[in-house]
């Protein structure tokens, strides 16, 4: 029986095609792992990204139950002979908290990005697969 996400009761509108997006990387997976990372770096070297943040997303399982926990986006910045990464956006969706870069307040609620998690949504899955510019490499821990 492959690895599957619970479709609902996230607190972000997280849609059917993002929930099968994800199924169809995690199936091979074991139901014995506890916490499946899935890490999307652009295919472009840095100084060619143009736009294309890296990604991480992190999947736990609670109550025999995997659910998205965080979705981490990054920035890439280019610095002499280095590349530095940075986060550019979190959605905790555990902890119901929005993290942005460069901002010195509190974590928002989850609830008040509603909007801009679902524009994100639609970038990542338009990118990741009808553009295909990532790599996607997956990890667990059993």
């Amino acid at each position: 029986m492959p690895v599957t996400l619970r479709e609902n009761n996230y607190c972000l509108p997280i849609s059917t095609q993002f929930i099968r997006f994800i199924n169809f990387l995690i199936k091979d997976f074991s139901l014995e792992e506890k916490k499946i990372s899935i890490v999307m770096k652009p295919k472009l070297t840095p100084q060619l990204l143009g736009g294309f943040h890296p990604v991480d997303i992190e999947i736990l399982k609670v109550n025999e139950e995997y659910g998205i926990t965080k979705l981490t986006e990054y920035c890439i910045y280019q610095l002499r002979n280095s590349t530095l990464e940075t986060v550019s956006m979190k959605f905790d969706l555990q902890n119901n908290k929005f993290y942005s870069i460069g901002s010195d307040e509190e974590p928002e609620p989850l609830e008040d990005k509603r909007e801009l998690y679902e524009i994100w949504e639609n970038e990542l899955l338009f990118l990741a697969s009808i553009q295909k510019v990532y790599n996607i490499t997956l990890n667990s821990n059993p």
